[in-house]
């Protein structure tokens, strides 16, 4: 089986597909060619005759026989992350989204496995908001490729961790099929935390399979001081919360300027609790991480951010996967703001069972009208429960039911 990635940012999606048994066929990104470097440097790990393409989506070499196209296209347009002062930044008619109508334009210039127009399965991810407020757009795109072909689609609406990601992640799958409805496993049950990904090496002060830049993780100043080395910011806490409880309870902020700043920005008009780091919590799966990753994730028990490696595993990507020789930002970009490998690779196994005509038992959602249904794919609400009470002995309890 072969498969196509577009906007594969920083490899994800590409492990994913050849866990899930295909060869990397085409690998295209944008003109600014996002995340080549990280796959090309680790071309061994995603075997196929592939070159990467960076330039316009319109000039990118149309896919011949692939049975699934895969991608993350940039989600900005609907992310809660972007503070764009423009409202032409945000919603459907951001310019943001020209990069999800290039992806499903692209299918539509390639042909399947079986030499008809468009690829059997075509899949990208994206935020919550893209089914929510995006809706009229993610129809749009479903009428554009129903051009070329009989596409039913499915609006995979997923909790990462209930696949077995070490990440809660809430995300949107847009899965277009015309052999067929895609059958979806259904969840273990199982979830994965944090210290269970990352437990291992958690005694690691930097990450000593990656390049020298990188191991500016552990020394990151965060709004004006090394918040690393707050001892009093609890697990699942934001640092500016424990800035505030210190600061209720002894009557002010630690002494010293840099604490002094720090603290005038805390309690500002203008405060928000972006960019401020968080502490994991060690028995239950990690929060959503950013492009901005490893910068705002404190680790749950060492003094320190988390490492590149860290954000590597908590995105379930292999520890042969190099960034070298990424910068300090580049490393986090690639890691935050790609889809976890057990999303891209649940996904592909969907898209692997039809080509292949293997019968599965699985879930299929909802048709919600005509050649459209809706899965949502979620965690049980004692699993929720548990997690959001940071509940590690009650998760281990349902764990080993």
């Amino acid at each position: 089986m072969q498969a196509a990635v577009a906007y594969g940012f920083g490899g994800n999606a590409g492990i994913g597909s050849v866990q899930a048994g295909f060869d990397i066929a085409e690998w295209k990104c944008g003109p600014e060619g996002f995340g080549r470097w990280a796959v090309e440097r680790n071309r061994d790990l995603l075997p196929g005759d592939w070159e990467a393409q960076s330039s316009d989506p319109s000039e990118w070499t149309p896919a011949e026989r692939v049975g699934l196209l895969i991608g993350t296209p940039p989600c900005a347009a609907f992310s809660s992350m972007n503070f764009g002062r423009r409202t032409s930044t945000r919603g459907i008619d951001s310019p943001w989204n020209d990069c999800m109508s290039a992806f499903v334009e692209y299918a539509a210039r390639s042909t399947g496995e079986d030499g008809e127009q468009g690829p059997e399965v075509i899949a990208f991810e994206s935020v919550p908001a893209a089914f929510t407020t995006g809706m009229d757009l993610m129809r749009r795109l479903h009428d554009r490729i129903r051009r070329v072909g009989e596409y039913e689609l499915t609006h995979l609406r997923i909790t990462n961790a209930a696949i077995g990601s070490a990440q809660l992640r809430k995300r949107y799958w847009w899965v277009a099929s015309r052999i067929g409805t895609p059958t979806f496993a259904e969840p273990t049950g199982q979830v994965v935390t944090a210290h269970q990904r990352i437990g291992d090496i958690e005694n690691l002060t930097a990450d000593v399979t990656d390049h020298e830049s990188i191991r500016k993780t552990c020394k990151a100043p965060v709004c004006g001081c090394p918040s690393y080395m707050w001892p009093f910011t609890r697990e699942g806490e934001v640092t500016k919360m424990a800035l505030l409880r210190y600061a209720d309870e002894h009557g002010g902020p630690p002494p010293g300027d840099s604490w002094a700043r720090v603290y005038d920005r805390a309690t500002g008009v203008r405060g928000t609790w972006i960019g401020w780091p968080k502490r994991l919590r060690k028995h239950t799966p990690a929060f959503t991480l950013t492009g901005y990753c490893i910068t705002e994730t404190l680790h749950y028990s060492r003094r320190r951010h988390i490492t590149a490696r860290e954000g590597l595993r908590l995105m379930g990507m292999p520890d042969e996967w190099s960034l070298e020789p990424a910068s300090y930002n580049q490393a986090q970009a690639v890691i935050g703001k790609a889809a976890p490998v057990e999303s891209c690779k649940y996904v592909a196994d969907a898209a692997a069972a039809l080509l292949t005509g293997r019968r599965t038992v699985g879930l299929q959602g909802e048709e919600t009208r005509p050649a459209e249904r809706v899965l949502r794919v979620d965690l049980p609400e004692e699993v929720r429960r548990a997690i959001r009470f940071n509940d590690g002995s009650g998760l281990r309890a349902l764990n080993s039911r």
